[in-house]
């Protein structure tokens, strides 16, 4: 599993909200503009496909940030801000 941080800037609202809508499909919000998502390299792929089949390339930007467990495991967040991982380790029923 890769851990990857998603930025994009969309100038279209309507392009806007289906990206966002795709990205949770594979991950949560961590900004307005910025996703973390834990995904496999098969399921970045199907996401990136998914999104380049949105955007307006000419106007819209889509950045992927890799992160490796040594990056990921020490970061943190300061005021108002999402969680930046998610704990897979219980489920509420």
């Amino acid at each position: 599993m890769m851990e990857v941080v998603v930025a994009y800037d969309i100038a279209n609202v309507r392009r806007l909200n289906k990206v966002a809508k795709i990205l949770l499909d594979y991950g949560f919000r961590i900004q307005k503009s910025i996703f973390y998502i834990r995904v496999s390299e098969h399921r970045l792929r199907e996401l990136r496909r998914r999104i380049e089949a949105v955007i307006d390339p000419a106007v819209d930007g889509v950045k992927y940030f890799p992160l490796c467990r040594r990056c990921a495991d020490p970061a943190f967040a300061l005021g108002a801000a999402m969680p930046t991982a998610q704990d897979d380790d219980y489920v509420v029923i």
